[in-house]
């Protein structure tokens, strides 16, 4: 799923065409958020985002890039992406503009830079603190989809990263046969993390589901903002990111 997702966006990076009137649309509203939050308080104060992917297909990568992309280009903040080292890895092989980085003291095997965001595949714990102090906010990719308590990479050390961070997102789905999945790792989670009024991004809606995992966990269930190349985000989705980081 992973690799086919990850070559469609190349061929949407070399192919997507996107009309002048529209960039032009884009930039204004850009600059539009800019001015009116970049001395935000709110905004100043997220330097750690992290995103929890509860199963496989629930966009986490997608909502990864393009919070990258709205941080990094719109807000302007010098931006980094971690995250594990197939998918990241895998995306450097698929892309053609990504360029090769170096950060001492940074144990990661594919570091790179792409469209201004840098990208950083499966660093150690103790290397976010180094990278906090290069960025103005970093993202973190946390997948819980096949964290087992008896492999290096256990549920509770990305409970613990996941903790850590200034803004917490779950992303997930509630399509009937993967939202019970979803409602399992958050019941997990729980017992380490208070998960209550965080918003977990969906790629698909179903109603019974959504408003059981509501009752149940107090979670807020929004749809992710559809882009079709996460790499470019237009005018209409860009204030759904400031609600979703709670910045508005």
């Amino acid at each position: 799923m992973k690799r086919r997702i990850l070559s469609n966006i190349k061929s949407l990076r070399c192919s997507g065409n996107v009309s002048g009137e529209k960039v032009l649309h884009v930039k204004k509203e850009s600059r539009r958020i800019y001015k009116e939050y970049r001395t935000s308080a709110k905004l100043t104060s997220i330097k750690l985002i992290g995103v929890a992917g509860l199963c496989s297909g629930a966009g986490t990568t997608q909502m990864c890039i393009m919070l990258a992309v709205f941080m990094g280009k719109v807000l302007k903040k010098k931006t980094a992406v971690a995250g594990d080292e197939v998918t990241y890895s895998l995306m450097l092989r698929q892309m053609q503009k990504a360029a090769a980085i170096q950060h001492k003291g940074i144990a990661s095997r594919h570091a790179y830079s792409m469209d201004g965001i840098d990208y950083y595949c499966g660093i150690r714990d103790e290397d976010i603190g180094i990278l906090r102090q290069k960025y103005d906010v970093i993202i973190l990719d946390i997948s819980f989809e096949n964290t087992f308590d008896n492999t290096n990479v256990t549920f509770a050390r990305m409970v613990s990263r996941l903790s850590a961070c200034d803004e917490k997102i779950l992303a997930g789905s509630m399509l009937p046969w993967k939202s019970r999945e979803c409602e399992k790792k958050m019941e997990r989670i729980e017992r380490f993390l208070d998960i209550r009024g965080l918003k977990m991004v969906t790629l698909a809606a179903c109603d019974k589901e959504a408003v059981s995992i509501i009752k149940k966990h107090g979670v807020e269930v929004v749809l992710i903002p559809f882009e079709r190349n996460p790499f470019v985000i237009s005018g209409e989705n860009l204030r759904s990111f400031l609600e979703l980081l709670k910045i508005t």
